[in-house]
């Protein structure tokens, strides 16, 4: 069970407060004098109940006090207290102290255990559940004697024990289980279970506190306490835990602190640097190469306005791997993109389209682009640029190219079979729409 907690810092309140039919016969200062009732409930030391500790219950002064609450305003905490006694939403219990009726039913199990009941260590549930089954199958007896009732997170008070057990002959088994050291705290814990047990029964208590290991708990301390101390490996059957070696933490590795407690978790070694971590591939560095060629190509920073021309790297580097993995050189990509940047009269083509025509143009061995735009010609390299000024001496440049006449067309078109209407003339049934 968890240490000792301070406690819960608010209370919840219910949004059928707004149209409960007791609320509408309190008024505006009767009902401040009732939520402040409920607030003093949830911070008691007694749940549910107004004490002022754990055995002195508050009077209506000491109420009014805790609410700041004036002279005048002493009559409708009075008041409010008597109405809410009649609609049964208030009582004086047998200690003479006023307590909220069904405040655990509203307000639930404290934060603290829920909390608790969230961070239980995957090693502590398995080991309550089995012994457990243990103690109710009669197949491990700590005193000796049958056991005839087995209850798990027994609640004592503001307490909760993990197991109680009751013998044929009416002793209790008080049964504390760690799911790691033991702690020399512990055996305090323990100890005021069984105070607060032998204030409700009087039959004999035996208190066990089981943990990984002992620590530094000596069996002459918690045999002065009354407490009988036993690791996962005394147990008499197996718990169905292994037991992790101490590993101490190398210069990569840090402990995971548990919240709330302080205990040392398991180790952890921080990821590599990078998205992701594991085992990630180095970058290819033709990729950057031929990144930082086309913002050559594009006069970056310079004539970009310091944006890069480049809309996507993630896109168009996993393209170019593609175009890498295929075997082409990075001199191929670059030739493909700078001949379809020309064609599409220096506008940015991506990596997807090269990547699809690539093939073709490696096979064709097409020429190089025109030259680029003044401002661009330090994206040619030298190589590339006397290929150039060949293919331009021979005729075979982009700009070597003259355009069809209508003739060289009609020619063309004749030899194909094909029959070539001229705008304005007309076929011979007349149909000027046949042919264009």
């Amino acid at each position: 069970m968890a240490r000792g907690r301070r406690p819960l810092p608010w209370i919840k309140l219910w949004f059928d407060i707004l149209g409960d039919p007791k609320m509408t016969r309190l008024s505006g200062a009767e009902k401040w004098c009732w939520v402040g009732i409920l607030l003093l409930a949830g911070q008691s030391p007694i749940r549910g109940e107004l004490m002022l500790t754990k055995t002195q219950p508050m009077t209506v002064r000491d109420i009014s006090q805790a609410l700041n609450l004036t002279n005048r305003e002493v009559s409708s905490l009075k008041s409010c207290i008597s109405k809410m006694i009649e609609l049964d939403s208030l009582r004086w219990n047998s200690s003479n102290c006023l307590e909220v009726i069904n405040f655990e039913k509203r307000q639930g199990k404290p934060q603290y255990i829920c909390e608790r009941e969230l961070k239980v260590n995957q090693h502590e549930k398995p080991v309550k559940e089995t012994l457990v089954q243990r103690l109710w199958a009669n197949e491990w007896q700590p005193t000796g004697d049958e056991i005839v009732l087995v209850e798990s997170e027994k609640r004592i008070g503001n307490l909760y024990i993990d197991i109680l057990a009751r013998t044929k002959t009416g002793s209790l088994i008080l049964i504390e289980v760690k799911p790691f050291s033991l702690h020399i705290n512990h055996l305090g814990q323990v100890s005021r279970y069984i105070s607060a047990l032998k204030m409700q029964d009087s039959a004999p208590v035996f208190a066990f506190l089981i943990g990984r290991d002992r620590q530094n708990i000596t069996d002459s301390v918690a045999k002065s306490a009354g407490i009988a101390i036993l690791t996962y490996d005394e147990l008499p059957f197996n718990v169905g835990l292994t037991v992790k070696p101490t590993v101490k933490p190398t210069l990569n590795q840090h402990y995971i602190e548990g919240e709330g407690r302080g205990e040392k978790k398991d180790l952890v070694t921080p990821l590599p640097v990078g998205k992701g971590g594991g085992n990630k591939k180095p970058p290819d560095p033709r990729v950057r190469e031929i990144f930082d060629e086309i913002r050559k190509f594009f006069g970056y920073p310079e004539a970009t306005n310091k944006r890069d021309p480049i809309p996507n790297h993630a896109k168009e580097g996993q393209f170019i791997k593609k175009m890498l993995s295929r075997g082409f050189t990075r001199d191929d990509i670059l030739s493909c993109w700078r001949a379809k940047v020309q064609q599409r009269h220096g506008e940015f083509v991506s990596m997807v389209w090269v990547n699809e025509d690539i093939g073709n143009f490696v096979r064709r061995g097409e020429a190089l682009p025109a030259s680029p735009k003044e401002g661009q010609n330090q994206a040619m390299t030298t190589s590339e640029r006397r290929q150039y000024e060949q293919r331009e001496s021979e005729g075979r440049g982009a700009s070597a190219r003259k355009s069809d006449s209508l003739q060289d067309y009609v020619e063309r078109s004749r030899k194909a079979g094909l029959t070539v209407i001229v705008s304005g003339e007309e076929a011979d049934e007349g149909n000027e729409d046949r042919g264009v």
